[in-house]
């Protein structure tokens, strides 16, 4: 009889867990990242297949973007107006806070075409 009752508690808890899934969270403390179009918005920027993605994030001022790495190969994150750079490596993140608003355009100084936008509000 015990046995009968577990049977019929699984897919209770199975239908709890998806539903708490699909509300959706984000690991680093910020929100979560929304990579489906341009002007994305979000914190994270995942680097692979030689792009960024989201290639344009829109943010808020005072907002931290992190960009992770997706693949062992080497970039770097250079703003062109030279706010911030990361140093080149293969994996792990880089974080730049964004305190003021404008448009701060970037890319890998090493990939030809790999660039980005971050607008912040």
């Amino acid at each position: 009889m015990r046995r009968m009752a577990k049977l019929r508690i699984v897919p209770f808890v199975l239908a709890l867990a998806l539903a708490a899934g699909a509300c959706g969270s984000s690991s680093d403390g910020g929100s979560a990242s929304n990579t489906t179009a341009a002007g994305a918005t979000g914190t994270t920027v995942t680097l692979k297949d030689l792009k960024f993605n989201p290639d344009t994030l829109r943010v808020h001022a005072g907002d931290t973007v992190t960009w992770k790495w997706g693949e062992s190969v080497l970039h770097n994150i250079t703003a062109k107006d030279s706010s911030f750079k990361s140093d080149n490596k293969s994996d792990g993140t880089f974080t730049h806070t964004f305190d003021k608003a404008g448009t701060y355009n970037y890319e890998c100084t090493l990939h030809s075409g790999m660039t980005g936008e971050v607008d912040v509000s």
